[in-house]
């Protein structure tokens, strides 16, 4: 995954931009107008350190919510391609673009690399929210030594977690909230910064998508079929955020 911005939100109705802005990814103004620029994005793993910075460079206080915009995520489904070999059911990788708008002329899906396609503007044009890429390796595939790649724009609508109604998200954002919870998740807790700590606090975020992946399924078979031109992905947002405080 990889995120666009990072906050800490003291109450409920502290709006956007007010709490204390910890990150902001670089952006670019080389696809015509600023967008996140994907290249230059930190993008990380599971377990793995997204974001430190030291406490005395935060705003002491009492925080209630973490807001994180999420800008990227990379992640396996199951798929048939009734046009490929065998009519194969396997596995395969998609990259979704989750940000408000993003220059990325080029990317890793998984094993391969890939330029935006024409069809959606080609690699010198900013992609808006829902761009995603889709690549799977199938044996005995003639072409691209077995490797098939694909690549669209969702039209539909990204699911954006915010259980706080008194500060609304913006719109064509995916900043999602979730209150501070303990080490185990157990219970909601606030986020305490006096100043005068002598040790670090780590925020473990946990982020899921209810093993969901939504997309156009006109033959109900319950597979995406990326070939058809019939079928695409139409929401790649989170379901849920729970950032722990350890302290």
């Amino acid at each position: 995954m990889a995120a666009h911005y990072l906050e800490l939100a003291q109450g409920d109705f502290t709006t956007v931009g007010s709490g204390a802005v910890l990150y902001h990814a670089p952006e670019t103004a080389a696809g015509g107008t600023t967008a996140i620029q994907f290249s230059k994005s930190v993008v990380v793993r599971e377990n793995v350190i997204f974001y430190s910075i030291p406490l005395s460079q935060v705003t002491a206080g009492t925080y209630k919510w973490l807001r994180l915009s999420l800008s990227y995520q990379n992640y396996d489904i199951p798929y048939k391609a009734n046009l490929l070999p065998g009519n194969h059911i396997g596995t395969g990788t998609i990259a979704s673009f989750l940000g408000y708008k993003t220059y990325v002329p080029k990317y890793r899906i998984k094993d391969k690399d890939y330029v935006p396609s024409a069809n959606v503007g080609g690699p010198n044009a900013n992609h808006l929210q829902g761009y995603w890429g889709f690549e799977t390796y199938i044996p005995g595939y003639p072409t691209n030594n077995g490797y098939w790649m694909t690549d669209g724009q969702s039209t539909g609508t990204t699911t954006v977690v915010n259980p706080n109604p008194s500060s609304p998200i913006p719109a064509g954002s995916c900043l999602v909230t979730a209150q501070f919870a303990n080490a185990t998740g157990a219970s909601n807790q606030v986020l305490t910064i006096t100043g005068a700590e002598t040790q670090d606090i780590i925020v473990t975020v946990s982020l899921s998508t209810n093993k969901s992946f939504e997309f156009v399924d006109p033959n109900a078979d319950g597979y995406y079929q990326p070939e058809n031109l019939n079928e695409w992905p139409v929401d790649m947002g989170i379901r849920g955020m729970i950032p722990k405080v350890q302290y």
